[in-house]
């Protein structure tokens, strides 16, 4: 059984991984690519890598498709929590124009601008897209901070 301890991911009320965060991070660890992240996304990344590899058969979900259970805030909570960049603005993850276009219909209150391949949540709409989108790791320190 994977712990909190072990894996910094989000685990549902009986002690499994939620699935549906994962399969946006893996979709986010592919988007990624071969970059070399700074500590602490170093350890984030590596224990998210391990998990997404020991679970077989889970299928990538891009940010705004509909993963195959749970919830796509959950799917697109996996996905930023991996891609995620702090900005002077916000913070940017991304995303290509369709997927974008889907996001912004599904957090109708969250101020966000798609520019150069990527969405952008303004810093005064960071509240209530995490109220929605469940982030964790180091992207939630730095816009927090």
């Amino acid at each position: 059984m994977f712990t909190n301890e072990m894996v910094p991911i989000p685990m549902n009320v009986h002690g499994v991984p939620d699935y549906a965060w994962l399969a946006g991070a893996k979709a986010g660890l592919a988007t990624r690519g071969n970059d070399i992240p700074e500590w602490p996304w170093l350890h984030f990344l590596d224990g998210v890598q391990t998990v997404v590899s020991a679970l077989k058969g889970l299928e990538a979900v891009e940010p705004g498709e509909e993963p195959k259970d749970g919830s796509v805030y959950d799917s697109l909570g996996g996905y930023v929590s991996v891609t995620g960049k702090t900005t002077d603005l916000g913070f940017s993850f991304p995303v290509p124009r369709r997927g974008a276009a889907i996001i912004a219909s599904r957090l109708p209150g969250v101020e966000m601008m798609w520019t150069a391949g990527h969405l952008l949540v303004q810093k005064e709409s960071i509240g209530a897209f995490q109220r929605l989108v469940p982030l964790r790791g180091p992207i939630v320190e730095e816009v927090s901070g």
